[in-house]
């Protein structure tokens, strides 16, 4: 009988716990924060497939100040409804270009901060500007990320937030 009410108070306890820090994350919305689960492993091992990142919402301030190196949230190309979570690699008015499997920003090569390289399934990409208005994002996980190489740059004003860590 002791053992049945201790599992009560338990999983009484873990719902309290799950209803507040939904109640919680529900509060922050008008703040601007906002929690993702990762859904594929285009981010790793920054962050991993599955992980809830928190981010907040960026206006148009906060999109005018976003740099290379920033991990955002974005609306996805291909499904405007969802949202997806990469790095700025290059924004607008720089060059890229891949060759040999290194990203090459401004002439000057750039690892993955995870220390992936294109891979040898990555094509060459050849050298291109970004346009004014846009950014070139990519997955950590470069031989495993759908991003600017697949789609192109993405419209800046598509950026809606940006993740609390980097």
């Amino acid at each position: 009988m002791d053992q049945d009410l201790r599992s009560i108070k338990v999983n009484c306890c873990q719902v309290a716990l799950a209803l507040a820090a939904l109640a919680f994350m529900q509060s922050c919305k008008p703040l601007g924060l906002h929690a993702t689960r990762v859904t594929t492993p285009g981010m790793e091992p920054t962050i991993e497939k599955g992980e809830v990142v928190t981010w907040f919402e960026l206006d148009d301030v906060g999109r005018a100040k976003l740099q290379s190196g920033s991990i955002v949230v974005f609306k996805a190309p291909d499904d405007p409804e969802k949202v997806r979570v990469k790095r700025i690699v290059a924004v607008e008015g720089d060059s890229l270009e891949t060759r040999d499997s290194t990203l090459y920003v401004n002439d000057e090569p750039v690892r993955s901060p995870s220390g992936h390289r294109p891979g040898a399934r990555s094509e060459n990409i050849p050298r291109v500007e970004i346009p004014m208005g846009t950014v070139f994002i990519m997955g950590d996980n470069w031989d495993s990320s759908l991003d600017s190489r697949r789609f192109g740059p993405i419209p800046i004003d598509s950026i809606v937030g940006k993740l609390l860590r980097e």
